[in-house]
């Protein structure tokens, strides 16, 4: 089964660890692609899709192209809950010496409902996702080192009266996804408003 994505072309900057010596790389991601869906192997609790292994067949993302990672990578997770396929829209980290990520969202959605999710990579390897249910209200890459992934998600959380005045999400909870030395892990958690007992 093939998902056209349809949309606007977007921009993925990947900015270089600040050690290194080569300058941030922007991909253009591409206006069109279609991508099969596939899906694979669930992860483990704390984190989401993927087999948290290497990923053999691929170079570093880079060497391929950012828009060809997320293309691959897209196809090999299940697709957005609300139909339709995802469509990459940002991107950055330590490619191919530590974390890096892509950002992806459901294409032709419209705000405040958004489906979101994030392509997690270690040296340029495909990891999975960082949750295995979609963010819909807001999903932030708000911090990157090479070890670490630092992100924002948001929700309606009806305990909060500002709620009652916002069709956005205001509840806010931060995680760092961090790599150990094997694989990719999940610090922090994510509340039930949020999770809906689906992740």
């Amino acid at each position: 089964m093939s998902f056209p994505t349809r949309d606007r072309t977007a921009t993925a900057t990947v900015t270089a660890d600040p050690s290194s010596d080569v300058a941030p790389v922007t991909t253009p991601l591409p206006s069109t692609t279609t991508v099969t869906a596939v899906v694979p192997a669930a992860g483990g609790n704390s984190g989401g899709t993927g087999s948290g292994g290497s990923d053999n067949d691929a170079g570093c993302a880079p060497n391929i192209g950012t828009a060809a990672a997320a293309t691959r990578d897209a196809a090999r997770i299940p697709q957005p809950e609300h139909n339709g396929s995802w469509r990459a829209y940002n991107a950055g980290g330590a490619w191919c010496r530590g974390l890096s990520w892509i950002e992806l969202d459901r294409a032709g959605a419209l705000a405040p409902v958004r489906e979101r999710q994030l392509l997690i990579y270690h040296d340029g390897h495909f990891q999975g996702t960082g949750i295995r249910c979609e963010a819909e209200r807001g999903q932030y890459v708000l911090a990157t080192s090479p070890d670490a992934i630092t992100v924002q998600y948001t929700y309606v959380d009806p305990t909060n009266p500002a709620q009652q005045h916002s069709q956005g999400g205001v509840g806010k909870v931060d995680v760092t996804f961090r790599w150990n030395g094997s694989h990719v892990v999940m610090d922090g958690t994510l509340p039930y408003a949020f999770t809906e007992g689906k992740c």
